[in-house]
């Protein structure tokens, strides 16, 4: 018996789970509390301890990481990520290799969730898919003809900075304009503030003064439910990730796109403006074929991918059950 040991990096959650090479579902998954707001070493230990709880000496063949970056996979280096505080330049992969004696590889958690996607989820019968997912960032990946698209050092897929205002709203990346800035989750949220304090007629305000904050989830269940406000802010989130992805179309031609994260939840809401706004700015007839859908396998996307990159880097078939 052999087993890949996967790890997906979260600001909120971190989950390991841990593969028999023989099927892409996991065996067991661990979930554990991220600790963003403590130290880089906080952070690293809770990721060893989530392998440890996992791991079995000569059956454990391999350690997969997904994680924010930038990253440096070659070398296996978080170089920056921002979630984390004092997570920087942290040779990530050569800690867990150094503890646990197995191959360990980094790659990026947007990459790895488009990958997992691609083989196990919605893009299974796409020859070329975009992959986004739009959560407290936003994040991406791109999958053509089987291969994860990583560019020259890695850094590819950071579909979230795309400059859509050239002077417009500063990003958490330093620069403005980014669609992160506009169609996040933390976006999204922010809008609803903006809205409820300005005294705009909306079910948010009930929210907000029952919770004393404003959650994504509740934008989309209250969208769901009718409230005008909660749905305007989806559309509008709609169309600024549609008008992003919209180069990604003109320059990838893919077959499908797919949209990741708790906002694809509101289902239509989000994906007919996405739609529209591809079909009006993306050339024609590059746009006319691409088919926008919701994320299948959901928060077990970057695990799978995980091992279905690890299979890859090991020189394995990547099973499909």
């Amino acid at each position: 018996m052999n087993e890949i040991i996967c790890v997906d990096l979260g600001g909120t959650k971190t989950r390991c789970g841990v593969f028999d090479i023989s099927s892409s579902v996991p065996k067991s998954v661990n979930i554990l509390p991220t600790p963003r707001h403590k130290s880089g070493k906080d952070v690293l230990d809770n990721i060893l301890n989530g392998i440890n709880s996992l791991y079995k000496k000569k059956v454990t063949i391999a350690i997969i990481v997904g994680g924010p970056g930038p990253l440096d996979v070659q070398k296996g280096i978080v170089i920056d990520a921002p979630l984390f505080q004092n997570f920087r330049n942290v040779p990530l992969a050569g800690k867990i290799q150094s503890k646990f004696k197995v191959p360990t590889f980094l790659q990026n958690d947007s990459n790895l969730a488009a990958f997992g996607e691609y083989n196990f989820g919605a893009g299974v019968d796409s020859n070329t898919m975009i992959y986004i997912t739009v959560s407290t960032g936003v994040g991406g990946g791109i999958v053509m003809k089987g291969q994860l698209l990583t560019g020259a050092r890695g850094f590819a897929g950071e579909v979230g900075h795309i400059c859509i205002h050239p002077d417009g709203n500063l990003c958490g990346c330093g620069r403005k304009g980014c669609l992160e800035a506009y169609a996040s989750g933390s976006a999204i949220e922010s809008e609803a503030y903006r809205v409820v304090h300005q005294g705009v007629k909306t079910e948010l305000l009930a929210v907000f003064t029952q919770k004393g904050q404003i959650r994504v989830e509740d934008i989309v269940k209250l969208a769901l439910s009718g409230d005008a406000i909660s749905k305007n802010i989806l559309e509008t989130a709609g169309k600024t990730i549609g008008l992003g992805l919209s180069s990604l179309v003109n320059i990838f031609n893919p077959d499908k796109i797919v949209i990741g994260g708790g906002v694809s939840n509101a289902g239509k809401l989000l994906l007919n403006p996405i739609r529209e706004k591809i079909l009006s700015q993306a050339m024609f007839p590059l746009s006319e074929h691409v088919i926008v859908s919701p994320w299948a396998i959901g928060d077990e996307a970057g695990l799978r991918g995980a091992f279905a990159y690890g299979m890859r880097q090991l020189g394995h078939d990547i099973p499909r059950h």
